[in-house]
């Protein structure tokens, strides 16, 4: 695969941006993103740093009675964000003879957000409703803070990125400039433009309009934390859901880690595809689930790998586990061979590849690499560290993370 091409430059007021040219489509991603997520938060405001993503767009245009995002559909545009337990970003998807009327719309968001208890008490609501709506009223809404209560317990991870509902409402106004002032600053961002940019141009139209981003230091608001401090054991929890299902997860070391790219292995090794270990057994030897799937999450500062397995209609959730358990000791073991490790690589590889086959998926990975890593060429180098992972890797891995006396067992049972 061609390499993307890059160029860093920093703006006159200390500001990181990354540009890359792609000329295939008139179009241009414009990605503001902050060193600044959930785990970043008192632990008594949990939700702030989602709420004001929200703030961000709404409130900025008020003198035209037109909001951010109205504005930007006259333009041809579009924009999201997203907020994570390590970073927000701002995208911003326009065509590129709208670059500089979108920058110019993006630099007043980023300096005149309403902060007035009004505009707050809006947008609570509205993230309350959100919250509701994925979490509160859905079958299976309430696992992620089931995981995070336990398997991060007392760690700025604890809580999900939307937050507590009784902490989203005592946020107030002072709560949310305070974190704005102490985060989002130059030291704490980075802009990705990528696209059908001229590069000289583009670098003008940056210092232009995002010259006010105030100058700070990098600021990270906690420190280290033992990836040993967690609660495993089984749990049962009842929802409303129609069948049971069967959820094990694990701490695992950070993102970046030979024990995170190893793990991705062991998830390929494990719900891999149809002949993959769990799938195999699982779902077509003994028709025991419909789905089953394993996931390796990377943090800053930790990591989760994930197994779900969601069962038929009479089935086991004990027979399910024990399956699981065995198949964990059997990597353990080292049962597995060269020919199964090359097809996970294979699988990795791919899918590395085909994820970068846009510019959105090209400037939030720049960002990410820029914030974390302070390396922006390593969305060139990055699938490197996943396919280095020996035989050895792995079975270290599953000995030391991700074995069955460190899971932490959720089955969701029917609650009629």
């Amino acid at each position: 695969m061609p390499k993307i091409s890059y160029k860093q430059i920093e703006l006159e007021n200390g500001l990181k941006a990354v540009l890359s040219r792609n000329e295939n489509i008139p179009s241009v991603i414009i990605s503001v993103s902050f060193k600044a997520g959930s785990k970043d938060e008192p632990r008594d405001k949990k939700g702030l740093a989602h709420l004001l993503e929200h703030l961000m767009f709404s409130g900025v245009c008020r003198d035209n009675l037109k909001s951010f995002d109205e504005i930007l559909s006259l333009m041809g545009g579009e924009s999201n964000a997203y907020t994570s337990q390590d970073m927000t970003s701002y995208f911003i998807s326009i065509p590129s003879g709208m670059l500089e009327c979108a920058m110019q719309l993006d630099s007043v968001r980023l300096n005149a957000l309403d902060f007035s208890d009004g505009n707050i008490e809006i947008q609570k609501k509205v993230v309350i409703e959100e919250k509701n709506q994925i979490y509160d009223n859905v079958p299976f809404g309430s696992l992620e803070f089931e995981i995070g209560r336990r398997l991060f317990k007392n760690t700025p991870y604890e809580i999900p990125v939307i937050g507590k509902t009784e902490s989203i409402k005592g946020i107030t106004a002072e709560d949310i400039s305070g974190f704005y002032e102490k985060f989002y600053n130059t030291g704490n961002g980075v802009i990705a433009v990528c696209g059908d940019i001229d590069m000289v141009e583009t670098e003008n139209f940056l210092n232009k309009y995002y010259s006010d981003i105030k100058k700070d230091k990098p600021k990270n608001s906690i420190g280290n934390f033992k990836i040993e401090d967690f609660s495993c054991g089984k749990y049962v929890i009842k929802d409303k859901i129609n069948l049971p299902a069967v959820f094990i997860n694990f701490r695992i070391p950070e993102f970046g880690t030979v024990n995170y790219y190893a793990a991705k292995h062991i998830a390929g090794l494990l719900t891999g595809g149809d002949s993959s270990i769990l799938n195999r057994e699982l779902i077509y030897d003994k028709n025991l689930c419909f789905e089953a799937e394993s996931s390796v999450t990377g943090f800053e500062k930790a990591g989760m790998f994930g197994i779900d397995a969601y069962l038929n209609h009479g089935a086991d959730c004990s027979e399910v586990e024990q399956i699981i358990t065995e198949n964990l000791n059997l990597i353990c073991r080292g049962g597995f061979g060269e020919r199964d490790i090359e097809k996970i690589k294979n699988k990795i590889e791919l899918s590395y590849h085909t994820a970068l086959q846009t510019n959105l998926a090209v400037s939030d990975n720049l960002s990410y690499f820029t914030l974390f890593t302070e390396s922006p060429g390593r969305i060139n180098y990055e699938i490197e560290n996943a396919l280095k992972i020996t035989r050895d890797d792995i079975v270290e891995t599953m000995r030391e993370y991700i074995n069955p006396e460190k899971m932490l067992i959720l089955n969701y049972l029917p609650s009629t």
